[in-house]
């Protein structure tokens, strides 16, 4: 599949980037991430935020959230799996819609 991301610093969230699957996307009409968040949430019901939103315009790059946890959770006991399914389902979605391009 080969998209990076990177762990946030400060909160939950992931940041991954698409630049690897530019060319195809472009194909698709998808040139920013804006384009991007906005096809995702249409196509597979994927919710983003596009790094514009960020100021990062030369990135074809999402923020993703993951707060859907219920309990507080222990220090070093986090476990994306375990405590956010529903975030692991979007991720899944969203790898296959990208596995299909």
């Amino acid at each position: 599949m080969n998209i990076k991301t990177h762990l946030g610093e400060v909160g939950f969230y992931l940041f991954p980037t698409f630049e690897s699957h530019r060319e195809k996307l472009s194909n698709m009409n998808i040139h920013t991430s804006a384009d991007l968040a906005s096809r995702l949430l249409e196509d597979v019901g994927v919710a983003t935020q596009p790094a514009s939103t960020f100021d990062l315009t030369d990135i074809l790059a999402l923020r993703m959230d993951y707060v859907d946890f219920e309990e507080p959770i222990i220090e070093g006991e986090f476990d994306i799996l375990k405590h956010c399914p529903i975030v692991v389902r979007g991720i899944d979605k969203m790898t296959s819609w990208i596995n299909k391009l």
